[in-house]
């Protein structure tokens, strides 16, 4: 048995777990980072794992905040009573602390979820994806040319004096038969 032989395993890319959790890992430590030493990488199972390190940074947030502030109240009740006056300032700091910290890495494994959501997705509907593509493979005419006009994105054609321009469109003939 060869190591990493795809067909020896159940995972059929050829990766293993420890790619999965080494993503886990590294997201979940980088959100509670502010974000420092996220690592990045091509590897499928790698990018499952910092989903899944994002969301769960992002569920221990929210019990970050709502445990911050639970001991900040209990910080500042003791802060009211003169027994308790000096436990009661460091328990409202550790709070405050805590829901600051919270905060700061709930809006991180947010944002990171937002975009491995929007890099799996077309931000064009696939009508307009397939008429780009049959626009950019038709085939240029003799005596035309195929150019991109500066400032446009779409490429257009000009006849041999390059005076004349018109966009490349996907024409669709229907020819009947008798």
């Amino acid at each position: 048995m060869v190591s990493d032989d795809p067909e020896s395993f159940a995972d059929l890319d050829g990766h293993d777990d420890l790619s999965y959790w080494a993503g886990k890992i590294s997201a979940f430590v980088s959100d509670n980072l502010l974000g420092i030493g996220r690592v990045e990488s091509s590897n499928s199972d790698f990018k499952a794992g910092q989903t899944d390190g994002d969301e769960a940074a992002l569920t221990q947030s929210a019990f970050e905040i709502t445990a911050g502030e639970v001991v900040k109240d209990s910080g500042e009740a003791l802060t009211l009573s003169v027994v308790g006056s000096e436990a009661g300032i460091t328990a409202t700091g550790v709070g405050v602390f805590a829901e600051l910290h919270g905060v700061a890495t709930g809006s991180i494994a947010a944002t990171h979820l937002m975009a491995e959501r929007k890099e799996g997705q077309s931000s064009e509907p696939p009508q307009l994806s397939e008429g780009k593509k049959a626009h950019n493979e038709e085939p240029v005419r003799p005596g035309e040319k195929k150019e991109v006009i500066p400032g446009k994105k779409r490429p257009g054609r000009s006849n041999s004096t390059g005076i004349r321009r018109k966009w490349i469109k996907p024409k669709i003939r229907i020819t009947r038969l008798n």
